[in-house]
């Protein structure tokens, strides 16, 4: 388990009668994504030097996300607004930690369980903690035994915090009597985070009294699951008012390598918002590495709620807004502009004299020259709006947060290259394939974690090798058909650890000498197009 990197002190000390708020980051990495978290509210961003955070192929010193923030928002009985929500400042509006009933958020005791607020654990450790916490001489790894299952009722939190499996449903969380975290994913971080502990410095909004679990959980496959990260939301009242025309928005900074020539766009059916190069070539600017020819995607879909609107702003751009005021975040939540203006169809939705209302930016395929995109603003034959700096943003209404209401939102951050070379949109295409396989995906509810070996279809590799003896005592010769100009190999364990990354050139046998333990491994086997894997035993 990769442990926590860095904890920075921010805003306010404790000396101003305020909550002393850290800000502690990690990163989920299980996969081929190098994701940056916090439990700030931030996610995706480093706040210490200001640089991205989501790094997409893993290694490759590319980013896709510069930062990351959800937005909360609704009003009472009187039409009073209450709204949470950060842009870039981590622990302004939201802050780490769970809502505490009787204030506790000074308490050395809160403070001590609760800086950091980021728990990471993987569905490996979860199995062998199953079947061996009984056995003597077993040690329960840290993750586990300080997964924050309990709360505690005397700081005013939760009986409850973390899910976790009960084994004897007791309703306490005691990992050496068999019970084990109840996570998503091959790896899962968990956060906990309120918008209580303090006033509300990014917005000056008024306090929802909310409580929000984070789950940020990756796959490590050999297909598109490999590039995606899933977040699962849970955000419970902890106040005393219920909110009327209650909203959540997924605020996201794509700056896809160089970040001034990036265009968004969304798809209402699929739940779907997105943003992809403004041509063919993403340029490397200073210390920002660009993607080269034919740039790829990032899009974020919404798994289990429709989206009721999908827009974007830009200092300088659609509009030159402050986000500073609460009713002007607000209005964009609604799925208008901020100024209060209604959003209209074609152009760049703010045109004068439009008279179409919309809640959709950008609604169509870029590929389709008759729809409305920022590539034909006015449909067939027109010139494209210019590309820049855009922040992009997706809500969903789920209306009534009564106290005590939990509400659960999904979504999956998705990665698609380009599949044809001649056509730079072609991302967008292969980015609506991705989205409808990660839906189906979760919908089928499957678990894949249990062997990371399942369903690895050695009969139809599509490189032509041939690997012996296997099994072995760790020595293995891999002959391919014919010499490779280049070939990549990787082994995994079963939990995920990479035992071995090397590349080769101009190889016709490559023999491995694997010094671990006994036990089952994924060889992944990758040339300049294609990938195979391949199950090794060592004996």
């Amino acid at each position: 388990m990769k442990k926590i990197l860095i904890q920075l002190s921010l805003l306010l000390s404790a000396s101003s009668g305020q909550a002393q708020i850290f800000t502690s980051l990690a990163t989920e990495d299980y996969n081929n994504v190098n994701a940056t978290i916090s439990d700030g509210g931030i996610y995706f961003n480093h706040p210490e030097n200001n640089v991205p955070g989501y790094e997409v192929p893993k290694g490759s010193g590319k980013y896709s996300i510069f930062s990351s923030a959800f937005w909360y928002g609704g009003t009472d009985i009187n039409d009073q607004l209450k709204l949470s929500a950060q842009i870039y400042m981590p622990n302004s509006d939201i802050f780490s930690g769970p809502f505490s009933s009787n204030n506790s958020y000074l308490d050395p005791l809160y403070v001590s369980k609760y800086s950091p607020s980021i728990w990471k654990v993987k569905k490996y450790d979860i199995a062998q903690h199953i079947l061996n916490f009984a056995s003597a001489g077993y040690v329960t790894p840290s993750s586990i035994l300080n997964w924050p299952g309990n709360g505690d009722p005397t700081l005013g939190v939760s009986l409850q915090l973390a899910p976790f499996i009960d084994l004897d449903n007791d309703g306490i969380y005691e990992p050496t009597q068999g019970d084990y975290p109840d996570i998503k994913g091959c790896e899962a971080s968990f956060i906990i985070l309120n918008d209580d502990a303090r006033i509300h410095t990014s917005t000056t909004g008024e306090k929802i009294g909310m409580e929000v679990h984070l789950m940020i959980y990756q796959y490590a496959t050999a297909d598109y699951l490999d590039n995606t990260t899933f977040i699962s939301k849970k955000i419970i009242n902890k106040g005393i008012q219920t909110l009327y025309n209650f909203r959540t928005s997924f605020f996201m900074d794509t700056d896809l390598g160089g970040n001034m020539d990036d265009y968004v766009g969304c798809d209402s059916v699929r739940n779907l918002m997105y943003s992809y190069n403004g041509d063919s070539y993403d340029q490397t600017s200073g210390p920002i590495i660009g993607y080269g020819n034919s740039p790829p995607c990032i899009g974020t879909i919404s798994l289990n709620n429709e989206l009721v609107n999908a827009s974007a702003f830009s200092w300088g751009g659609l509009q030159n807004d402050s986000l500073s005021t609460p009713s002007l975040l607000y209005n964009y939540m609604l799925g208008k502009w901020g100024d209060g203006s209604t959003m209209t169809y074609g152009g760049n939705g703010h045109e004068i004299g439009g008279t179409i209302p919309c809640s959709f930016l950008y609604p169509s395929n870029p590929n389709d020259s008759n729809g409305w995109s920022a590539v034909y603003p006015y449909g067939a034959g027109s010139s494209p709006n210019p590309g820049g700096d855009t922040r992009q943003f997706m809500t969903v209404n789920s209306g009534f947060f009564a106290p005590g209401d939990t509400l659960n939102l999904d979504f999956a951050i998705l990665f698609a290259e380009n599949t044809d070379t001649s056509n730079y949109l072609s991302c967008v295409n292969h980015l609506m394939i991705i989205a409808d396989s990660v839906q189906d995906f979760y919908n089928s509810n499957i678990d894949i974690c249990t062997d990371p070996s399942a369903g690895i279809d050695e009969k139809n590799n599509p490189i032509d090798f041939k690997i012996y003896p296997n099994p072995s005592n760790g020595t293995f010769a891999i002959e391919f058909e014919k010499t490779m100009d280049e070939v990549s190999l990787e082994i995994t364990d079963m939990s995920g650890r990479v035992v071995l990354s090397k590349t080769y050139n101009n190889q016709f046998e490559i023999n491995i000498d694997l010094k671990e333990q006994a036990g089952m491994y994924v060889l992944k086997i990758q040339n300049k197009t294609e990938v195979s894997l391949y199950k090794l035993m060592v004996e």
